[in-house]
């Protein structure tokens, strides 16, 4: 009996933290990016960042003069657990757009 419930117990909490929701793996993904040292030197870091859209391939962070692309790629690590990913920025070319 008490095997059954240790084995039941382990396979329901691995379970439970094989994936973030949502919500919680996009507030890393924005985290990284408002601590990555990239990003402040591409926005200047003298600016308040206005706002943080979610698009496409990843985030727009907006600030009133410069607008900063971050490409989210995703990396197959096999491992259980939040997605591990890579952040690729890059400023807003005058075509780019939304």
């Amino acid at each position: 009996m008490f095997r059954t419930i240790l084995l039941t117990l382990m396979f329901t909490t691995t379970a439970a933290f094989a994936a973030l929701p949502p919500l919680a793996q996009s507030s890393r993904e924005m985290q990284a990016i408002l601590e990555s040292p990239v990003a402040y030197e591409l926005l200047g870091g003298g600016e308040p960042i206005i706002k943080i859209l979610r698009c496409q391939n990843g985030y727009i962070v907006f600030t009133a003069s410069k607008e900063l692309w971050v490409d989210v790629h995703y990396l197959k690590n096999g491992k259980i657990g939040p997605a591990e990913f890579e952040l690729e920025l890059h400023l807003a070319a005058p075509e780019d757009g939304l």
